[in-house]
């Protein structure tokens, strides 16, 4: 979709204007909504993204990924109660999703309650072990923990599913 690729580029104003033609083609479609939050969070729109998730959200299993994302925007802005609500609502819509337990996990982390962050990322990990959301935050929560052992084996791990991700190698050196 061109209007990724807009996104990718920090060409903000035509990737909303490449949304809005795909939103007009389908308005029913929630990924396009989505993909319009998350434009807007990349921008710094906080407001705009949250009406964005707003317009996508509807009670139905396929879409617990928009309140995962939801909650994924909402922590990125530090809003932490409504980023619980937004997850959880994704976690009973859906609950074989990874990304929603290793969202849930981060947000946890930041309210230092670790040991429940602990579980939920196991519970991603369970469903993907592969999942680079959820082993980065295992490895973030190890680390925060003082697990120095287990969170080098964690940082190793995300280096061999996604050699690409510098997190990884810096994670393993500190």
């Amino acid at each position: 979709n061109a209007g990724i690729a807009l996104m990718e580029l920090r060409r903000f104003d035509e990737a909303l204007k490449a949304f809005g033609e795909a939103i007009g083609l389908d308005p029913d479609f929630p990924l396009f909504q989505i993909n319009k939050a998350i434009l807007f969070t990349r921008w710094g729109r906080l407001d705009d993204a949250l009406k964005a998730y707003g317009e996508a959200l509807k009670p139905d299993d396929r879409y617990a990924a928009i309140y995962a994302y939801r909650a994924d925007t909402l922590w990125r802005f530090k809003r932490y109660p409504e980023a619980l609500a937004s997850v959880d609502t994704a976690l009973d819509l859906g609950k074989n999703y990874p990304f929603a337990y290793a969202v849930k996990a981060r947000i946890l982390q930041r309210l230092e309650r670790h040991d429940e962050a602990l579980r939920f990322v196991d519970q991603a990990l369970q469903l993907d072990g592969q999942n680079i959301h959820a082993l980065s935050t295992r490895a973030l929560l190890l680390t925060a923990v003082g697990r120095f052992d287990q969170a080098l084996r964690a940082y190793e791990q995300m280096t061999f599913v996604q050699p690409s991700e510098p997190q990884g190698y810096s994670g393993k050196a500190f």
